[in-house]
């Protein structure tokens, strides 16, 4: 940055910690130039399932987001006339959720809420909701997140488009204060990553992970109404037949219904019913857990995974969506269930109903 010109001073401290954050607007006064703008961009992740979650894990990382944005809020009072931007590091997760991030979400969500707020009194604010940054970053870091978060159709920007996407937040915000006597209430949140086709695919019912969680979603009630109204066609058709096509060669896949016959086609190299559905399954199920499948013990039994009720809704709902298989929500949650045993009833189902 000194290299372009810049004048650039480090300021050690913690955003939660109120006399750092002051320390910092003082360090900013003495330059001689006026503040022009914040960037809050702390964060910490500590993910693990909400009942297991201690309160440790839970406070160390909503802080640095609510604790954090708030003392720069109160710091920065006296400059809010002038201020130009007041930019805040969202997540993506606080609009779509993610089972093992509870307290990640919740941080992300009061962002996207406190934008709103400091709108509503004329003050310049603005959230941008990340997905991934697929060459720098925490999730450049950790690849095997960076996978799962692919397979529900959150899709990468790479750092340039990240830059622009953190330019036009700014640009927004400038222009708002500098233009508007009250502010626009539908633009303090900007939410990146959502992949369209990925959506409408789970939405169809074609995906068994990219887009489904907004098929499930009561939240996407009426743009899955929407598509799903939209998709209903003639064109629909020659998709079911390409399949049949597919599986005719396919023993064990050819007598399953249309849902299942599109969910288990990716494993069409599985020598059974039984075995393509686990592989599908426990994919799923590691999806849910925020880990990788070769992570999942197939016959360790799901309550020691930690599944609750709110997992074992979602799962139940999943396995409808995929199989057009109603395994009941005691089922999943007794004590003797594991992925293999669960997989055995959806193969022993759709032999069946076919």
């Amino acid at each position: 940055m000194r290299n372009i010109g810049a004048d650039v001073t480090v300021v050690r401290g913690d955003v939660c910690h109120m006399d750092d954050v002051i320390q910092t607007v003082s360090a900013c006064n003495k330059t001689g130039y006026a503040i022009g703008g914040v960037i809050q961009a702390a964060m910490r992740i500590d993910a693990d399932l909400f009942h297991r979650m201690s309160s440790e894990a839970w406070h160390s990382v909503i802080q640095p987001k609510v604790t954090g944005s708030w003392n720069l809020h109160k710091a920065l009072e006296v400059y809010d006339a002038t201020l130009d931007f007041f930019l805040m590091t969202s997540s993506v997760s606080g609009s779509v959720g993610s089972a093992a991030e509870s307290n990640y979400c919740a941080a992300n969500a009061f962002l996207d809420g406190f934008a709103r707020w400091r709108r509503a009194q004329n003050k310049t604010a603005v959230s941008v909701g990340l997905g991934m940054i697929e060459e720098v970053g925490f999730l450049h870091e950790n690849p095997e997140i960076e996978a799962m978060q692919l397979r529900k159709g959150i899709q990468p920007l790479n750092e340039s488009e990240f830059l622009q996407i953190i330019d036009l937040a700014i640009a927004e915000s400038m222009s708002e204060r500098n233009n508007a006597t009250c502010y626009d209430l539908t633009k303090p949140h900007i939410l990146t990553g959502m992949e369209p086709m990925g959506i409408r695919e789970g939405f169809e019912g074609y995906s068994s992970g990219v887009g489904e969680f907004a098929a499930t979603d009561p939240r996407m009630a009426i743009i899955a109404a929407a598509m799903t109204a939209h998709g209903a066609t003639e064109s629909a058709k020659p998709h079911a037949k390409d399949l049949e096509h597919l599986a005719a060669n396919i023993p064990w896949l050819k007598n399953v219904n249309l849902h299942a016959m599109a969910s288990l086609i990716s494993k069409i190299d599985a020598p059974s019913l039984e075995i393509g559905a686990l592989a599908l399954i426990r994919e799923r199920f590691a999806l849910m857990l925020l880990t990788v499948p070769d992570e999942i013990d197939n016959h360790r039994l799901l309550i020691d995974f930690g599944v609750d009720s709110m997992l074992g809704a979602e799962f139940r709902t999943w396995l409808w969506n995929a199989f057009r298989v109603d395994i009941s929500f005691l089922n999943i949650l007794s004590s003797g269930q594991t992925l293999a045993t669960l997989a055995r009833k959806v193969a022993e189902n759709l032999a069946v109903k076919g």
